[in-house]
């Protein structure tokens, strides 16, 4: 969903040990930010962010457990 910000917020349970998440694709026309972290709402943990891996793309790749459950925070 979309906070109050335009953030745009994802949920994904890691199925490997390395995890990439990233938005480097040639058609987005637009800079990113992106920060991901473990735990539950109430209690979120930063494993990483990024700004400008990839252009204006931002890319990042965490390494944890097969079935961790990380929350993924977008910018514009």
């Amino acid at each position: 969903g979309f906070d109050n910000g335009g953030d745009a917020w994802f949920r994904y349970t890691s199925t490997a040990c390395q995890v990439r998440f990233e938005t480097c694709t040639p058609t987005r026309s637009f800079d990113t930010v992106m920060e991901v972290f473990t735990g539950s709402c109430a209690n979120l943990t930063s494993v990483g962010c990024n700004d400008d891996a990839c252009g204006l793309g931002s890319a990042v790749t965490v390494f944890g457990n097969a079935g961790t459950t990380y929350l993924v925070r977008v910018a514009g």
